[in-house]
């Protein structure tokens, strides 16, 4: 018997967008079950975390972790994963209002230094070691990232 394609199988598709299929272990039998999951929705996967070091020269760092820390969810018991969550949150948070993106600081820095050497004026060329020094620590920040 071959398969049949059917206008109920295209309807399906269209109510069920994210399908995943798993193949179990053997059980005893000659071939392995599989697991249909048919979700409506593509469940959102959550990056893992990385503690990013550049955050250690952030003024009052520490208070940040802490508040972090201690932060009190409404309507739940404090557990240790959601102090973790609320903690990596205010990090997040942190690194977020802190401009920390150094790849975006690199660019601006490098046309930056392009304009003043390119320039025929002064007051622009003197601006060339302060920001070449800029640019330094940039690349600085981008290696401790990595």
């Amino acid at each position: 018997m071959g398969w049949r394609t059917t206008s109920s199988y295209y309807e399906g598709a269209a109510n069920f967008p994210f399908p995943e299929l798993e193949f179990l272990g053997y059980t005893g039998l000659d071939h392995k079950p599989l697991l249909l999951t048919l979700e409506k929705t593509e469940t959102p996967k959550q990056r893992p975390f990385r503690f990013d070091k550049r955050l250690l020269d952030i003024p009052n760092f520490k208070n940040h972790v802490k508040n972090g820390w201690n932060k009190e969810i409404v309507g739940q018991r404090e557990q240790i994963m959601d102090q973790v969550r609320t903690c990596r949150q205010e990090m997040a948070y942190l690194k977020h209002k802190s401009n920390m993106n150094s790849r975006s600081r690199i660019k601006q820095l490098q046309a930056a230094l392009n304009k003043a050497i390119s320039s025929m004026v002064r007051s622009e060329r003197q601006l060339i070691p302060s920001i070449h020094r800029s640019l330094t620590r940039a690349y600085n920040d981008e290696e401790n990232y990595w």
